[in-house]
């Protein structure tokens, strides 16, 4: 069994400085943390931001739809040593098709196609229902200045 909840904002916890989505429906807060492209590509959509290329996030996406495969739903399925766990579920000629995936790419895939995110209810069981304290709200800018602040430039260089 698993809940349906919403995005409810993309963060960075201050003292590790690892960005992280939080979840939440009327009952549980969820957050689970993603790596610096993830958030950005999150945020990039939530932002409706001109980007000049697609990113990772929006080519899965573009393919998915010349091929014609509908994404059903996202599900957070399991927590095991700190690491969650998730499958996408797709719909190709009727047929039912789940994919394994980090949660922070099917969350990004899920904010471009408008499909639900779920969570299974064992990893609400197994994961406290409050955000920790050592998390705090950031504004948008502030978020991006700490992904930012985050990168480094040798990362972007071509290499062969």
């Amino acid at each position: 069994m698993s809940v349906e909840m919403k995005l409810d904002k993309v963060m960075i916890a201050p003292e590790t400085k690892i960005p992280c989505v939080i979840l939440k429906n009327k009952d549980t807060v969820l957050p689970i943390w993603i790596g610096i492209a993830e958030a950005t590509s999150i945020l990039a959509k939530l932002d409706n931001a001109e980007i000049a290329r697609p990113l990772s996030h929006d080519l899965m996406k573009n393919i998915l739809d010349v091929l014609a495969v509908r994404v059903k739903k996202v599900e957070v399925t399991d927590i095991k040593e700190n690491t969650y766990y998730s499958l996408i579920y797709f719909e190709k000629d009727g047929k039912e098709i789940t994919i394994d995936a980090r949660p922070s790419d099917a969350i990004a895939l899920a904010v471009r196609v408008n499909v639900p995110i779920m969570v299974s209810d064992e990893v609400i069981k197994k994961t406290k229902e409050e955000i920790p304290t050592n998390l705090r709200n950031m504004s948008k800018e502030d978020v991006y200045k700490e992904i930012l602040e985050q990168m480094d430039p040798q990362d972007f260089k071509y290499k062969m």
